[in-house]
Formats: C-alpha cells, sequence, structure tokens
C-alpha cells in the first residue's frame, strides 16, 4: 500500500487482506463477502469521500464480481476442457459484467476486446508481479542484483504494452454507450440481485477460506 502511494482501490485490498489474516489467526471463519463490505465500510468511516472515487467503485464492483458471479459463469462455461482457461474467462466477465455499468457511465465507452485481452495478459501478471516485488526489495541491498532481476521483467511489461496497443487499436475495439448514474445504480443492483439469487438457488457458496489470488493485489 506504502509503495503504491495508497490510491483507493490499493487501500481497499490491503484492508481487505488485513481483514482476512486477522479472521485466520483468531480462529473466525471468514467470507469473502462479509470481508468486502466490512473493509469497504472500514475506508469509508475513516475517509467519507472516498465513495466518490472512481477507482474506489471500480474495486469494489470488480471484487464483488470475482467472488460472486465469476463462479457462476465458470460454472456456465464447464463445457470448456482447461480448467485454467475457465478461470480466466470466467473471472474476466464476472469482473467486466459489474464494472461495465460505471464506466459506461463515467467514460462513456465498453471494451469489448477484455475477455481476449485478459487471456493474453492474466496469466503473465502473478510472475510479473513476484520478479518486480522480489528484484525491489533485492535492489535495496545489491543494487546490482536488484536491477538484474528487474530487467527480467522488461519482456513480460513489452509484452503487454505490445498486447494493449494492438487490441486497443482494432476499430470495434470499444462501443460508445452512456446512460445515467440512476441507470447505473439500478443496473448493479440487480447484477448483485441475481448473483445472489442465483447463489442461494444452487444452495452452494463459493470458497469462504480465501479469496481469489489477484483480488489482494487488484
Amino acid at each position: 500500500v506504502l509503495m503504491t502511494g495508497a490510491p483507493p482501490s490499493i487501500l481497499r485490498a490491503g484492508v481487505m487482506a488485513s481483514l482476512l489474516l486477522v479472521g485466520t489467526l483468531v480462529g473466525r471463519p471468514t467470507n469473502s463477502v462479509n470481508i468486502l463490505v466490512l473493509g469497504a465500510a472500514v475506508l469509508v468511516l475513516f475517509e467519507p469521500k472516498i465513495i466518490f472515487e472512481v477507482g474506489f467503485q471500480l474495486s469494489l464492483a470488480a471484487t464483488y464480481g470475482l467472488i460472486r458471479v465469476a463462479p457462476i459463469i465458470k460454472k456456465a462455461l464447464s463445457f470448456i476442457p482447461s480448467e485454467v482457461l475457465r478461470l480466466i474467462l470466467a473471472e474476466t466477465l464476472g469482473a467486466t459484467i459489474m464494472t461495465a455499468p460505471i464506466i459506461i457511465t463515467i467514460f462513456e465507452q465498453f471494451s469489448v476486446i477484455s475477455p481476449l485481452s485478459n487471456l493474453l495478459i492474466l496469466p503473465l501478471v502473478p510472475l510479473l508481479m513476484a520478479l518486480g516485488i522480489i528484484g525491489s526489495l533485492v535492489a535495496l541491498i545489491a543494487p546490482a542484483i536488484g536491477q538484474t532481476a528487474l530487467f527480467i521483467t522488461w519482456p513480460l511489461l513489452q509484452w503487454i504494452i505490445v498486447v494493449t496497443n494492438k487490441l486497443s487499436a482494432w476499430q470495434f475495439s470499444s462501443l460508445h454507450l452512456a446512460f445515467s448514474n440512476y441507470w447505473a445504480g439500478a443496473i448493479i443492483v440487480a447484477f448483485v440481485a441475481a448473483a445472489e439469487l442465483l447463489q442461494a438457488w444452487a444452495k452452494e457458496d463459493p470458497p469462504t477460506d480465501e479469496l481469489p489470488d489477484f483480488q489482494l493485489d487488484d
């Protein structure tokens, strides 16, 4: 959190990670949705204005999409043989569905290539983050070794840049859409209600003892 300058999305992730660790240490069962709500409440309590931050709104919506909507989509994609491919598509679509109303309202655009871009980029993110963190820490002790480790991240970063530029250059990579804040709020409430009803109907909640890996680092 400190290294990134504590933006709203990282603050949310940091608070959620702390609550998850505290719950584990005291032996209390943890539920992802409860942690999300409590983490957001803590941040709003100390900084009420954060609720108007776009990054905070998108972070909450995307996280909810990952922990509640993605498992439903993953089940629907059971015909795909690859577990990794199902997971990436489900998490991409889950986050996209929940953040779309906010993105359309604020930026008046909607990306139609996000599933493809995530398939090409997302698998590299954990490795890139690990190399970046390790390289940065080692650089504090041995600058030469740390810089070498960080240099290894260059081709990964270059791949992300190339993929992003190529896909965004497509003529129909995004759609121009727009609607009011009221419609956005109503749509999000409808999505949440649908997700919770589907979870109740299936009588099976997603795993509650841990969060998806990249949720905590946003």
